[in-house]
């Protein structure tokens, strides 16, 4: 096995570079997700750390049934002093 592609050589050698074009944009998008959830957990976690109250992980209460819910500018100005003043100290 090669690398984080998991991949033998001889995989290697039957793919076109079109394969291993998608191979890696798939292989990419993953790690992404992987990291950005990582790093969602270790703010969050540090955030917990901080303010000594339970903050949740995922919260339910801002979620709409898609999932997902635009926010307003000021809310994200909100959001961003408070990332400010918890990693500011």
């Amino acid at each position: 096995m090669v690398g984080t592609l998991r991949l033998s050589l001889n995989d290697l050698e039957n793919m076109t570079f079109q394969e291993l074009g998608w191979l890696l944009e798939n292989h990419h998008e993953q790690e992404k997700n992987r990291y950005e959830l990582l790093a969602h957990t270790i703010s969050v976690g540090y955030a917990r750390t901080q303010t000594k109250k339970k903050i949740s992980l995922f919260t339910e209460n801002r979620n709409t049934e898609k999932g997902f819910k635009l926010i307003t500018k000021e809310e994200k100005l909100q959001g961003l002093e408070g990332l400010e003043n918890l990693f500011s100290k």
